[in-house]
């Protein structure tokens, strides 16, 4: 409760500044299964729903990760794969929710940037995180310093025509 009391400020307070989107990640309940996790993921977004349309912001719902603790190996959360982010996206039917697709995030769970775009789509697309890893770590690297391929990515961008929010989340340079 005290974190989605911060959530609904976080929208209210981005409203003012005039954002478009902020991002809301996906609660990760790695123990859970895939199914109890996409459930809780719906209430979750569901109850903050009407904050974003009071103040006319919507939610960005970013694919995300965790990593295995037995095998240190990443693996997909609520909406780590196109296929379960439009799942959850779809079900939501909202004009409140938006797909934020993290490109670097697709690698580290074996999907392509490029194939995660084009499954989402332009109708559900409205915001990336842009930076580059090298599919085992997210480094959130300068785009060319990494192994995503980045005439891919902007191909399929093009394909779907894209004309959402960029976020450029490449800050591991200034450590």
């Amino acid at each position: 409760a005290k974190i989605e009391d911060i959530l609904k400020r976080s929208i209210e307070f981005s409203s003012l500044l005039g954002a478009k989107i902020v991002c809301v990640h996906p609660v990760k309940m790695p123990s859970e299964t895939d199914e109890r996790q996409h459930e809780e993921n719906i209430a979750f977004y569901r109850r903050l729903e009407p904050c974003a349309r009071d103040f006319g912001v919507k939610i960005g719902i970013e694919n995300m990760f965790f990593t295995d603790s037995d095998s240190d190996c990443k693996r997909p959360s609520v909406c780590g794969t196109s296929e379960r982010m439009i799942r959850l996206f779809d079900e939501l039917d909202s004009d409140a929710f938006t797909c934020l697709i993290d490109v670097g995030h697709c690698g580290l769970v074996g999907e392509k940037a490029e194939t995660f775009i084009r499954r989402v789509g332009g109708e559900r697309l409205g915001a990336l995180h842009v930076h580059d890893n090298d599919f085992h770590l997210d480094h959130h690297a300068i785009p060319y310093t990494g192994k995503l391929d980045w005439k891919a990515v902007t191909g399929a961008l093009h394909d779907v025509g894209y004309k959402g929010e960029f976020t450029f989340e490449a800050n591991s340079f200034v450590h």
